[in-house]
């Protein structure tokens, strides 16, 4: 009898053991697969920087832990600024379109890239809190310096960025308002639900692994609620949600889900429900650019059809990517846009 309880314990402890190790590994592949470095991919519609040649900016450099982050200013000489968070995977960059349009209107806008992004430095991008930690020591670093911190500050993030922009508010920085683009809640909920289209309901079972990790990068800051966040201030939050974000789960993982539990009366909503442009990120331009970029992709699709092993070399995506007029994927969202500088000016 002692004997097979021996055979059992022993049975049960290589069990417990094997699942341990087993949820450990799948949580640390799945942060060395979704924060590794990120670079600019250079072959796509998308219009940057380089393609505006009236636009300037400075650059700047400053902290986020022992990582030194690139930031950039745009009309630095206007009163209002616009602090952008990106989403995750991009730069700011990838929203040059959206960006000039409020540039061009009075707006200055800070952006800058996250710790592991382009030009900052990092190893990689740790997890999705640290966009908020970011964030926090990029309005720490304007508040501190000589010129930076005469602006009035308003906050705007998509998707990550949104994240952040929401969540940094527990901090109490000197900021008039924010808009939330995509939002997700919470770090843990949205990983779980991303995860669950490749490993199924059994992504569950890494609950208490992820719950580990977020604690040994990020301690307290691991498992920070957006609307927790939101509701620890009365500062003004316009939240931008398209009602088919299949990424961001409009009625889930998203901040707009969550409206029920949120109490600051200064909160205010938008749901995106035009067609071509419902979705994560297409609505930062218009619906005609949204169907450009969806052309191109065919294009380039067909393109990579008739190429060696299905993808094209660095020659051909310069030819192909060289004769697009990128105007017409690049229009932004001139409705969403008038909306939040609305928001932002009726902040007193």
């Amino acid at each position: 009898m002692m004997h097979i309880l021996y055979k059992s314990f022993i049975f049960i402890g290589v069990a417990f053991l094997t699942f341990v190790c087993t949820g450990l590994a799948c949580v640390l592949y799945m942060y060395g697969q979704n924060y590794s470095r990120y670079s600019y991919d250079p072959y796509v519609a998308t219009a940057r920087y380089e393609d505006y040649k009236d636009l300037n900016r400075r650059e700047v450099e400053f902290y986020s832990g022992k990582n030194k982050l690139h930031g950039y200013v745009y009309g630095e000489n206007n009163k209002r600024m616009i602090v952008f968070s990106h989403g995750i995977w991009s730069g700011h960059e990838d929203y040059m379109a959206f960006l000039k349009w409020f540039i061009d209107r009075g707006y200055a806008v800070f952006a800058y890239d996250y710790t592991g992004y382009n030009k900052s430095q990092g190893s990689n991008a740790r997890g999705l809190s640290q966009s908020m930690i970011d964030l926090d020591n990029a309005l720490t670093f304007i508040e501190h310096d000589s010129k930076l911190k005469e602006h009035d500050l308003f906050l705007m993030g998509h998707s990550w960025g949104a994240y952040a922009t929401a969540s940094v508010l527990r901090y109490k920085h000197n900021v008039k308002a924010a808009v939330s683009l995509s939002g997700f809640n919470n770090p843990e909920e949205i990983s779980l639900d991303v995860t669950e289209k490749t490993l199924g309901k059994a992504t569950y079972l890494l609950t208490p692994f992820l719950k580990l990790n977020q604690y040994r990068l990020f301690k307290d800051n691991g498992n920070v609620n957006a609307v927790d966040s939101i509701n620890s201030t009365n500062i003004p939050v316009l939240i931008v949600h398209a009602n088919e974000d299949k990424f961001i789960k409009f009625d889930k993982t998203s901040i707009i889900a969550k409206k029920d539990q949120i109490t600051n009366k200064n909160v205010q909503y938008y749901v995106v429900t035009q067609k071509y442009i419902n979705d994560h990120s297409s609505y930062v331009n218009d619906a005609p650019s949204a169907l450009e970029v969806k052309r191109i992709a065919k294009e380039r699709k067909k393109l990579e059809s008739k190429c060696p092993n299905g993808k094209a070399s660095d020659k051909q995506l310069r030819a192909f990517y060289s004769k697009l007029d990128k105007s017409k994927a690049n229009q932004p969202n001139v409705e969403l846009c008038e909306r939040i500088d609305k928001f932002f000016k009726s902040v007193k």
